[in-house]
């Protein structure tokens, strides 16, 4: 049986908060280390790379975090608002916003960027609205040169070309 003082107590207490937010602090890191040194272990016994059982940890880890998301909003969704979106932060991490004015911009912030992914202006301008130009008939014949497009545009543009009769 231990036989500590209040004051020894207090102090042990207080020290082990101590290490438990330093742990905190580095959970992530250590999470990491964690899941590298399984994955070589499970790489070993499954005869398979270490780097494929990373992926498969990786993967098995997500879909529990989304599943528990999803658990935990069940009950709440039935209100027939959004109470949490997840963003991706600029230091390419993921974030739960609850707070619904940051919820509201996140949505609006995301809807704005997907309606002006169709609004690229020298294809729009060139091929007009419904297509019906004399530019996209050249598309359509291999002629059309696009500028100021991205590379994947371009390419994509020259798939649409006909081929010629024989």
């Amino acid at each position: 049986m231990y036989s500590f003082t209040v004051e020894e107590l207090a102090k042990k207490l207080k020290d082990s908060y101590g290490e438990y937010y330093t742990v905190k602090k580095n959970h992530t890191k250590l999470r990491q280390m964690h899941l590298e040194e399984l994955a070589q272990v499970m790489a070993d016994h499954n005869n398979t790379t270490q780097l494929n059982m990373l992926k498969q940890l990786k993967t098995c880890e997500m879909q529990k975090s989304v599943t528990k998301k999803i658990k935990h909003l069940q009950g709440k969704l039935a209100k027939g608002g959004t109470i949490m979106v997840t963003v991706e932060t600029p230091e390419g991490g993921l974030q739960d916003l609850t707070d619904q004015n940051l919820v509201e911009e996140a949505i609006m912030s995301n809807n704005a960027s997907k309606f002006q992914q169709s609004h690229h202006q020298p294809l729009r301008q060139d091929l007009g609205f419904k297509g019906i130009t004399t530019l996209s008939s050249a598309v359509l014949g291999g002629l059309y040169e696009a500028k100021g497009v991205p590379e994947e545009e371009s390419e994509l543009l020259k798939a649409l070309a006909t081929p010629q009769a024989i």
